[in-house]
Protein backbone atom coordinates (compact mmCIF):
# COMPACT_ATOMS: atom_id res chain seq x y z
CA UNK A 1 0.00 0.00 0.00
CA UNK A 2 1.43 3.37 -1.00
CA UNK A 3 1.53 6.28 1.42
CA UNK A 4 -1.03 8.15 -0.67
CA UNK A 5 -3.44 5.21 -0.42
CA UNK A 6 -2.89 5.04 3.32
CA UNK A 7 -3.61 8.78 3.68
CA UNK A 8 -6.79 8.39 1.60
CA UNK A 9 -7.99 5.56 3.85
CA UNK A 10 -7.32 7.60 6.99
CA UNK A 11 -9.15 10.62 5.54
CA UNK A 12 -12.15 8.52 4.55
CA UNK A 13 -12.17 6.92 8.00
CA UNK A 14 -12.27 10.36 9.64
CA UNK A 15 -15.12 11.46 7.37
CA UNK A 16 -17.08 8.32 8.17
CA UNK A 17 -16.53 8.78 11.90
CA UNK A 18 -18.08 12.22 11.73
CA UNK A 19 -20.79 11.41 9.16
CA UNK A 20 -22.27 8.00 9.98
CA UNK A 21 -25.09 7.96 12.54
CA UNK A 22 -27.61 5.38 13.69
CA UNK A 23 -31.41 5.72 13.41
CA UNK A 24 -31.54 7.97 16.50
CA UNK A 25 -28.92 10.35 15.10
CA UNK A 26 -26.17 9.16 17.44
CA UNK A 27 -22.69 8.79 15.84
CA UNK A 28 -21.86 5.21 14.96
CA UNK A 29 -19.11 3.70 17.08
CA UNK A 30 -15.59 3.52 15.74
CA UNK A 31 -15.40 -0.31 16.01
CA UNK A 32 -18.28 -0.77 13.56
CA UNK A 33 -16.71 1.71 11.14
CA UNK A 34 -13.38 -0.09 11.38
CA UNK A 35 -15.11 -3.40 10.77
CA UNK A 36 -16.88 -2.03 7.68
CA UNK A 37 -13.60 -0.58 6.38
CA UNK A 38 -11.82 -3.90 6.86
CA UNK A 39 -14.52 -5.85 5.08
CA UNK A 40 -14.65 -3.33 2.23
CA UNK A 41 -10.87 -3.46 1.80
CA UNK A 42 -10.93 -7.25 1.88
CA UNK A 43 -13.76 -7.45 -0.68
CA UNK A 44 -12.75 -4.78 -3.16
CA UNK A 45 -9.26 -3.65 -2.30
CA UNK A 46 -10.47 -0.05 -2.28
CA UNK A 47 -12.76 2.18 -0.29
CA UNK A 48 -15.92 3.93 -1.33
CA UNK A 49 -16.42 7.61 -0.65
CA UNK A 50 -18.11 8.79 2.54
CA UNK A 51 -21.46 9.38 0.85
CA UNK A 52 -21.61 5.74 -0.25
CA UNK A 53 -20.69 6.31 -3.90
CA UNK A 54 -18.31 3.71 -5.25
CA UNK A 55 -15.35 4.49 -7.42
CA UNK A 56 -13.46 7.11 -5.47
CA UNK A 57 -10.55 8.47 -7.46
CA UNK A 58 -7.49 6.26 -7.24
CA UNK A 59 -5.02 7.68 -4.77
CA UNK A 60 -2.35 7.85 -7.46
CA UNK A 61 -4.32 10.59 -9.22
CA UNK A 62 -5.34 12.52 -6.12
CA UNK A 63 -3.76 15.99 -6.43
CA UNK A 64 -3.97 16.71 -2.70
CA UNK A 65 -2.10 13.52 -1.83
CA UNK A 66 0.57 14.28 -4.41
CA UNK A 67 0.88 17.87 -3.16
CA UNK A 68 1.27 16.66 0.43
CA UNK A 69 3.92 14.13 -0.58
CA UNK A 70 5.83 16.64 -2.69
CA UNK A 71 5.57 19.24 0.08
CA UNK A 72 6.94 16.80 2.65
CA UNK A 73 9.85 15.74 0.43
CA UNK A 74 10.62 19.38 -0.49
CA UNK A 75 10.52 20.45 3.17
CA UNK A 76 12.82 17.63 4.19
CA UNK A 77 15.16 18.49 1.33
CA UNK A 78 15.23 22.16 2.35
CA UNK A 79 15.95 21.22 5.95
CA UNK A 80 18.85 18.98 4.95
CA UNK A 81 20.19 21.52 2.45
CA UNK A 82 19.96 24.30 5.04
CA UNK A 83 21.85 22.16 7.55
CA UNK A 84 24.56 21.49 5.01
CA UNK A 85 24.85 25.09 3.76
CA UNK A 86 24.81 26.63 7.26
CA UNK A 87 26.85 23.85 8.87
CA UNK A 88 29.79 26.05 9.86
CA UNK A 89 27.74 28.94 11.35
CA UNK A 90 25.65 26.43 13.30
CA UNK A 91 28.78 24.72 14.65
CA UNK A 92 30.31 28.08 15.54
CA UNK A 93 27.18 29.21 17.41
CA UNK A 94 26.90 25.93 19.29
CA UNK A 95 30.55 26.06 20.31
CA UNK A 96 30.14 29.70 21.42
CA UNK A 97 27.05 28.81 23.42
CA UNK A 98 28.68 25.79 25.10
CA UNK A 99 31.74 27.88 26.02
CA UNK A 100 29.57 30.72 27.32
CA UNK A 101 27.48 28.37 29.45
CA UNK A 102 30.65 26.84 30.91
CA UNK A 103 32.16 30.27 31.69
CA UNK A 104 29.01 31.75 33.24
CA UNK A 105 28.76 29.13 35.98
CA UNK A 106 25.33 29.26 37.64
CA UNK A 107 24.16 31.87 35.15
CA UNK A 108 24.94 29.34 32.43
CA UNK A 109 22.19 27.14 33.79
CA UNK A 110 19.80 30.10 33.71
CA UNK A 111 20.84 31.02 30.15
CA UNK A 112 20.43 27.46 28.95
CA UNK A 113 17.03 27.20 30.62
CA UNK A 114 15.93 30.48 29.01
CA UNK A 115 17.02 29.39 25.51
CA UNK A 116 15.46 25.95 25.98
CA UNK A 117 12.18 27.44 27.22
CA UNK A 118 12.01 29.97 24.40
CA UNK A 119 12.65 27.38 21.72
CA UNK A 120 10.10 24.99 23.25
CA UNK A 121 7.45 27.71 23.27
CA UNK A 122 8.22 28.32 19.59
CA UNK A 123 7.71 24.57 18.96
CA UNK A 124 11.30 23.90 17.93
CA UNK A 125 12.11 20.22 18.48
CA UNK A 126 13.87 19.86 21.81
CA UNK A 127 15.70 16.55 21.35
CA UNK A 128 19.03 18.15 20.34
CA UNK A 129 18.79 20.62 23.23
CA UNK A 130 17.92 17.86 25.67
CA UNK A 131 20.91 15.76 24.64
CA UNK A 132 23.17 18.82 24.74
CA UNK A 133 22.11 19.58 28.32
CA UNK A 134 23.33 16.16 29.37
CA UNK A 135 26.67 16.73 27.68
CA UNK A 136 27.17 20.24 29.09
CA UNK A 137 25.88 19.80 32.64
CA UNK A 138 26.08 16.05 33.19
CA UNK A 139 23.17 13.61 33.40
CA UNK A 140 21.65 14.72 36.72
CA UNK A 141 21.99 18.48 36.38
CA UNK A 142 21.08 18.30 32.68
CA UNK A 143 17.91 16.36 33.51
CA UNK A 144 16.98 18.92 36.16
CA UNK A 145 17.51 21.89 33.80
CA UNK A 146 15.56 20.21 30.98
CA UNK A 147 12.70 19.17 33.28
CA UNK A 148 12.35 22.65 34.72
CA UNK A 149 12.64 24.32 31.31
CA UNK A 150 10.16 21.97 29.63
CA UNK A 151 7.61 22.48 32.40
CA UNK A 152 8.06 26.25 32.23
CA UNK A 153 7.66 26.18 28.45
CA UNK A 154 4.46 24.13 28.73
CA UNK A 155 3.05 26.59 31.27
CA UNK A 156 3.91 29.55 29.03
CA UNK A 157 2.37 27.86 25.98
CA UNK A 158 -0.77 27.14 28.01
CA UNK A 159 -1.03 30.75 29.15
CA UNK A 160 -0.56 32.00 25.59
CA UNK A 161 -3.29 29.66 24.35
CA UNK A 162 -5.55 30.49 27.27
CA UNK A 163 -5.34 34.28 27.22
CA UNK A 164 -3.49 35.72 24.22
CA UNK A 165 -4.67 33.30 21.51
CA UNK A 166 -8.04 32.27 22.94
CA UNK A 167 -10.06 33.59 20.00
CA UNK A 168 -7.82 31.90 17.43
CA UNK A 169 -7.69 28.61 19.30
CA UNK A 170 -11.46 28.53 19.67
CA UNK A 171 -14.04 28.66 22.40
Amino acid sequence: MHITQFLMHITQFAVRCSAERDSDGVPVGVPSILQSLESELADTGSLSSADGAEGAAPSGTNPAAWAATIGFVAGLGLLLAGGYVFQEPIKAFLQFFIDAVDEWGVWGYVAYAAVYTGLEVLAVPAVPLTMTAGVIFGPLAGTAVVSFSGTLAAAIAFLIARYAARDKVGG
